[in-house]
């Protein structure tokens, strides 16, 4: 990232996934997810990379309020910015698809068992933890509408960009 059209994407993109984040929508029904993928594939630094979806996360958890699962939920983040590192390869819109619901899945996954675990909400038990899972059904839903539709937004958008502001654009990690 040299040019400072490409840092005014960057910023545009963090900005688009905090207004998101603070605005009434659906529950899990968030850009975040498909930022981290996007972080993941298009920036060349991987240590720069996580700092995006993070930031979105952080400012806006400051902003709404911190919670006790919090790390449950950023690890999935985490986790999706690596897979990203690995779809730079074999980027296409199947691969993006199969990748963006197993990061939901992940997400899910991961996210629930932090709720089961340090939550005061569930019994410790194996019935408390099949019910936990079963109560989150309605939003991994909204989970995977809203990942798929803002990851396939985010990357449809650079593309668009990238054809039609040909300087704008970042390259792939090779």
């Amino acid at each position: 990232m040299k040019t400072n059209k490409q840092y005014i994407f960057l910023v545009a993109i963090m900005a688009f996934g905090l207004l998101l984040r603070l605005i009434p929508h659906l529950p899990n029904f968030s850009p975040v997810l498909g930022v981290a993928l996007f972080a993941g594939v298009y920036f060349k630094n991987k240590w720069f990379a996580p700092i995006i979806p993070l930031g979105i996360l952080l400012a806006t958890d400051a902003y709404l309020g911190f919670y006790s699962e919090i790390a449950f939920v950023y690890i999935p983040f985490l986790i999706t910015v690596v897979l990203g590192f690995a779809l730079r390869k074999r980027l296409n819109p199947f691969t993006l698809f199969g990748f963006s619901i197993l990061s939901s899945v992940l997400f899910f996954i991961i996210s629930n068992f932090g709720t089961f675990l340090l939550g005061n909400i569930y019994p410790q038990t194996v019935a408390g933890l099949t019910e936990c899972y079963t109560l989150a059904i309605p939003f991994f839903r909204n989970a995977i509408l809203g990942d798929l539709f803002f990851t396939f937004a985010i990357f449809g958008f650079y593309e668009l960009v990238k054809y039609g502001l040909p300087k704008l654009t970042f390259k792939t990690a090779q």
